[in-house]
């Protein structure tokens, strides 16, 4: 029985990410002096973009750990989480891009689109850190499913469309 490592399965899944780069020393470089690389989509993979209110709404979570465990918990690949720009990526076929649905707060980012993505060993969210794996990439070639992704959106909007009708407290005087 051979035994694969979790380093060994880091390294694979960092060589792995590196093919969506432009230039492989460029993008290490990045990762070490940026924390983030900017990698291709549309060749070994997409990036299925959405808003971190849609994200938490689904969740139901304000804080990052909830959140986290929730995608973990429904979905099947990698997703990092963009703090400055408050979005969430998961990674997915490249065929997604030409079969997303129209989804308010979420794309998917196909063909030629460049995406700032962390490095494999960031996968807690630090005060030096602006992008992290909150489902980490677990080997080379794993991917989110799209309709699990999809369905992460639909109860986010279902949510926040509950939370829209329902009439707020006034105060009391």
């Amino acid at each position: 029985m051979t035994v694969t490592t979790g380093a060994e399965r880091r390294l694979a899944s960092r060589h792995w990410l590196l093919a969506a780069a432009p230039d492989r020393s460029t993008a290490c470089q990045e990762w070490q002096s940026q924390g983030v690389a900017l990698l291709r989509t549309g060749g070994i993979f997409a990036a299925a973009r959405l808003s971190g209110r849609l994200v938490r709404a689904a969740a139901q979570a304000d804080d990052h750990d909830g959140v986290d465990s929730y995608l973990r918990e429904v979905l099947d690949g990698p997703v990092f989480h963009d703090r400055r720009g408050d979005r969430y990526y998961a990674l997915v076929p490249s065929s997604t891009a030409t079969a997303w649905p129209t989804c308010p707060d979420t794309d998917v980012l196909g063909r030629d689109t460049f995406v700032g993505i962390p490095d494999v060993t960031a996968t807690e969210p630090t005060d030096t850190t602006a992008c992290y794996w909150c489902v980490p990439v677990e080997s080379a070639g794993t991917l989110c499913d799209p309709s699990l992704v999809a369905q992460v959106a639909a109860a986010g909007l279902r949510r926040l469309a509950d939370e829209a009708q329902t009439p707020t407290a006034k105060p009391t005087p």
